[in-house]
């Protein structure tokens, strides 16, 4: 298994002889990729940076559009073996979105780590490298990160939806830049 996000490194894998690579496509709304980008985290993991990469909201924007166009125009090539999922609906119903995901890689029954209906046992892995959050080991509540819709400054909403919205829309977010009500 390989969580990344870069599709020439997924479309890579996908010419090596014998190997069939399923897609999970998880989309969240563009605006909370942005905030979370601007976000400063530590990374106690790294030895070569304190925090993690911040990028810029015209960035995140057109990282997050290019990133989802491309993984979507690469699943359309492993037909029967690419599925879509929105973050927020992911955290609505994490055990039927992890059943669904499990659907698509195998036959087997799997063990799952959930201990309540929202809570999950989360085990140590050998993850090298991503957001400091893989390293979180023991009992942990799935919850929706949503600080973005009360934090992120109108102008960076405005400007980021200005720049998704063509996918904003497709993936079922609201793409409203005027008025005061926040998609």
């Amino acid at each position: 298994m390989d969580s990344s996000k870069a599709v020439p490194y997924l479309r890579m894998l996908s010419l090596v002889p014998g190997l069939e690579v399923h897609v999970v496509h998880v989309v969240r709304d563009a605006r909370a990729v942005a905030y979370s980008w601007q976000r400063v985290k530590p990374t106690p993991d790294r030895f070569n940076a304190v925090t993690m990469k911040t990028l810029a909201r015209g960035t995140a924007a057109i990282t997050w559009s290019i990133s989802n166009a491309g993984a979507e125009l690469f699943g359309r090539r492993v037909p029967g073996r690419y599925l879509r999922l929105r973050y927020e609906d992911m955290i609505a119903e994490p055990r039927p979105s992890v059943e669904r995901i499990l659907r698509l890689v195998t036959e087997r029954r799997a063990v799952l780590p959930f201990v309540g209906e929202r809570v999950v046992d989360l085990r140590p892995t050998h993850s090298v490298k991503g957001n400091p959050d893989r390293l979180t080991t023991g009992r942990t509540e799935l919850k929706l990160d949503d600080e973005w819709k009360s934090r992120m400054s109108r102008s960076d909403h405005r400007f980021v939806t200005a720049m998704t919205w063509p996918l904003l829309v497709r993936y079922g977010y609201q793409a409203r830049i005027s008025g005061d009500s926040r998609a």
